[in-house]
């Protein structure tokens, strides 16, 4: 569903991500596990059509990115790790911003937007102004517009910084929830988070892959190693 196939991304001189090569397919979440400047948000905004690969492919749902972008962003979701909100709108009047933005036809857009304001459990902050909403909603509101338009591929960028634990677990609840039926790749530096959503993860350093493989493993790894220079 997500390939990235040999993705480099260059700054000048600078490698923020070095020959990145995996694949997630519906069912699955997989993780980018490393710590800050490790190249996961740029991974992220590469895999997202944000920023465009010095090198390499991207193919969503099996369409070039690069080639064929408007078709492949039709099945991509993305959660960037600042949400993009606009705080004088509610929840309810944002999505539907966002269905029109994806081309959601005008006679399905307020079931569509019912079932995402329950998935995301934002009925009841509905129609509350997004600038006064706390950290938590914000969030899910984020998730929200992720998934408008049905997209079966999911990007998400530190989705639980800044959570209470309580809300870190109500969170990584749902995105196992929607893992039964997307492609989810989530960034995170927390051991705890990709040990307890992912199935797979994938361990960056310097925007390098470091190891992959099933999250114990990688997280032991990543554990064991002193990364302070």
């Amino acid at each position: 569903m997500i390939q990235a196939e040999h993705i480099t991304r260059r700054y000048g001189a600078f490698e923020a991500v070095k020959d990145l090569s995996f694949s997630v397919k519906i069912g699955e979440v997989a993780g980018l596990l490393g710590q800050n400047g490790a190249g996961k948000t740029t991974a992220l905004h590469v895999l997202s059509g944000y920023l465009a690969p010095s090198e390499g492919q991207v193919r969503i749902h099996g369409i070039d990115l690069a080639k064929n972008p408007r078709e492949a962003k039709r099945h991509l979701g993305y959660l960037p790790e600042t949400v993009p909100l606009y705080p004088e709108m509610t929840p309810a009047e944002y999505l539907k911003f966002c269905c029109e933005i994806k081309s959601v036809h005008p006679e399905d857009q307020d079931r569509h937007i019912q079932e995402i304001l329950q998935l995301t459990d934002l009925i009841q902050v509905k129609d509350q102004l997004s600038g006064t909403l706390s950290k938590g909603y914000r969030q899910r509101l984020g998730l929200a517009q992720a998934l408008c338009g049905d997209p079966e591929a999911l990007l998400m960028d530190e989705p639980t910084a800044g959570f209470d634990p309580v809300q870190s677990h109500a969170f990584r609840k749902l995105v196992r929830k929607l893992a039964k039926g997307h492609a989810i790749i989530l960034s995170s530096h927390l051991l705890s988070e990709v040990q307890e959503v992912c199935d797979r993860a994938v361990w960056l350093d310097r925007g390098t892959v470091k190891a992959e493989g099933l999250p114990a493993e990688v997280v032991g790894e990543y554990a064991g190693v002193d990364r302070v220079p």
